[in-house]
């Protein structure tokens, strides 16, 4: 259901006029061979299926890459580690004097 709606989500944002056409009803035969029959859609070229898939097939690879990425430390550990840095130079500053 997901790819479906990402999939709508891109024709709407990068569908060309003749790449996509209003349907009003239509009877659609299924790969299962059911035949369902539909009220309302839109027809989609060979073109921008391609397209649409290029471009699924493409943001999955990125979501999965982000999700590998290692995660953000928390923003504690950044104010601690300045904390240490600045506590240490100014240690080491006033012993060297």
């Amino acid at each position: 259901m997901r790819s479906l709606a990402l999939a709508l989500l891109l024709l709407a944002s990068s569908a060309r006029a003749e790449d996509l056409v209003d349907v009003q009803s239509a009877r659609v035969l299924t790969a299962a061979g059911q035949t369902l029959d539909l009220q309302g859609g839109a027809w989609i070229s060979d073109a921008q299926l391609e397209r649409t898939s290029r471009e699924l097939v493409r943001l999955r690879a990125e979501n999965e890459a982000l999700r590998e990425a290692p995660p953000m430390p928390p923003l504690w550990t950044l104010a601690l580690a300045v904390g240490l840095g600045l506590a240490g130079g100014l240690a080491i500053g006033m012993a060297g004097r």
